[in-house]
């Protein structure tokens, strides 16, 4: 898979009609809301969480995608963060009704809650590996600045009919500058006589006869 460098405007509604993952033709259009922040600010987390929100709120930087899909990729997004979130609850649910049944039962039993500690970390592992593999899997901001955002996970033919669609805006944008340049009516130089005409003052006649 590619990235692709694009304006934030561009990736807001003007990318051609093919398919983000495949390269087939695209025949729906789904809208994201991305957002990215420096990798370095996840590691506050380690230090405190006060200082990790405040930064990672400061550093975020966010931007609107309308990718087009085939039938095949429509739910490209939608289908990985069910898959996430719903892990996420099912293993916190049983984890939670686990420790519960455990402390009703035998609340004195050590073995039973290590058991079960370890089981639940077990978990958190997997649901962690789980998230990783959702986003290296999926198109995701590598990078958003104030004007631009880099996707990743793009497939070669969509960047290349997204670089042919931007050659073909500026292609149409030159024709239409030089249409209007060429179009513009041009100003009729005027003569020295006219200039002279029109500038000389109107004088009131005078009579030549006076009378007295």
């Amino acid at each position: 898979m590619a990235q692709m460098t694009v304006d934030k405007r561009e990736a807001n509604g003007y990318f051609p009609a093919v398919c983000m993952v495949c390269g087939e033709e695209a025949t729906v259009t789904k809208t994201k809301a991305m957002s990215w922040c420096p990798a370095w600010v996840h590691l506050l987390i380690l230090v405190a969480a006060l200082p990790y929100i405040i930064v990672a709120m400061i550093m975020t930087k966010r931007a609107a995608v309308q990718g087009p899909f085939c039938d095949k990729h429509e739910w490209h997004w939608l289908k990985p963060q069910l898959l996430l979130w719903g892990s996420f609850f099912l293993f916190g649910a049983f984890i939670i009704s686990s420790l519960s049944l455990a402390s009703s039962l035998a609340p004195g039993n050590n073995i039973l809650w290590g058991s079960l500690c370890a089981f639940s970390s077990l978990l958190g592992i997997v649901w962690l590996v789980l998230a990783i593999v959702y986003q290296h899997s999926t198109i995701r901001p590598a990078e958003i600045t104030d004007d631009e955002i880099t996707l990743a996970g793009v497939c070669d033919a969509f960047v290349a009919a997204a670089e042919e669609s931007r050659a073909e805006r500026r292609r149409r944008r030159r024709e239409d500058d030089s249409r209007w340049d060429d179009d513009e009516p041009r100003r009729r130089r005027r003569g020295r006589d006219d200039d002279d005409d029109d500038d000389a003052p109107r004088r009131r006649k005078r009579s030549d006869a006076f009378e007295e």
